[in-house]
């Protein structure tokens, strides 16, 4: 896909990061660890994770579920030996109409895909972290659908081989089920704190993974 082609299919400020990950497509990376998301995955510094594989970040900033099948074949293409999603937030929002079974189905999808053409990968998924509802601006993104699309993400383990599912939401809920707010710069993203709380959670989690 050109960047004409990507300019009508996603937001300007994601057309260099999904040109990037196309570019990386470009030959395979066997044995590496690609981590495939919004921009948590995207402000994610790689270098905390404690694994001795090329690790390869595909985050891009605003990322939807649909944004993601149009860098999925690239991904496929590098041929790493684990994925690992952290996608849904931004369906979330007022701008677009998806409910927790849309971006369920489109993670089973984008899921079935990737094993089907590589069989023999590890797939991850991370759940969706809860937010400080009172510091955002959207009415349809809030800590009851995110927990609620985290239990549907959770079941998705039953239906598919390869994948294992890493609770978020949990890790990172305060008393009142809203985002710890020592670990956010703005109750949505994460600061240095939150970073280092998910990277060490991810390394122990990827020594059984």
């Amino acid at each position: 896909m050109n960047q004409r082609e990507l300019q009508d299919r996603c937001e300007a400020y994601q057309v260099d990061k999904i040109m990037q990950i196309q570019a990386w497509g470009e030959q395979a990376h066997e044995g590496s660890f690609v981590l495939l998301g919004d921009s948590l995955i995207n402000r994610f510094d790689e270098h905390l994770l404690d694994i001795n594989k090329e690790v390869i970040n595909c985050g891009i900033d605003g990322a939807t579920s649909q944004t993601l099948y149009l860098v999925l074949d690239s991904v496929i293409r590098m041929k790493p030996d684990k994925i690992i999603f952290l996608i849904g937030t931004n369906d979330l929002d007022d701008a677009h109409e998806f409910d927790c079974l849309d971006i369920t189905f489109a993670l089973y999808n984008m899921i079935s895909s990737i094993s089907r053409q590589l069989p023999a990968v590890k797939i991850g998924i991370m759940t969706p972290l809860p937010i400080d509802e009172s510091r955002q601006k959207t009415r349809a993104r809030n800590n009851r659908t995110l927990k609620m699309l985290g239990n549907e993400m959770m079941a998705l383990k039953d239906e598919l081989n390869h994948v294992e599912v890493l609770d978020l939401f949990a890790l990172f809920s305060d008393a009142q089920g809203s985002l710890i707010d020592e670990m956010t710069t703005d109750g949505l993203h994460l600061n240095a704190q939150g970073y280092e709380r998910l990277a060490n959670r991810l390394n122990e989690w990827l020594v059984s993974f």
